[in-house]
């Protein structure tokens, strides 16, 4: 994202008026969005450092938190799966 509104700062002298007037919308939506991500990215965060389980999954390597917490929201219990073949299917 932050690439695409660097080059809209970048080449937007060269664009029309009407053009530039709705990428400048857009510019703006995607900031917004990029704030809204960040607010999620952090509660996520902060859910994942009080969960052991999440923690745990952390470990793995190729596992952040984001996927860590994810696995543990969907998998709350992993003793119903006979193995990692079944949890991942």
């Amino acid at each position: 994202m932050k690439t695409a509104i660097e080059a809209f700062h970048t080449a937007q002298d060269g664009l029309p008026a009407l053009a530039r007037k709705a990428l400048h919308g857009l510019i703006d939506q995607m900031r917004a969005l990029a704030r809204e991500i960040e607010k999620i990215e952090k509660t996520i965060l902060s859910w994942h450092r009080q969960s052991a389980a999440s923690r745990r999954l952390a470990d793995i390597p190729g596992i952040g938190p984001i996927t860590a917490s994810a696995i543990t929201a969907a998998v709350p219990d992993a003793t119903l799966f006979s193995s990692g073949r079944s949890v991942a299917a």
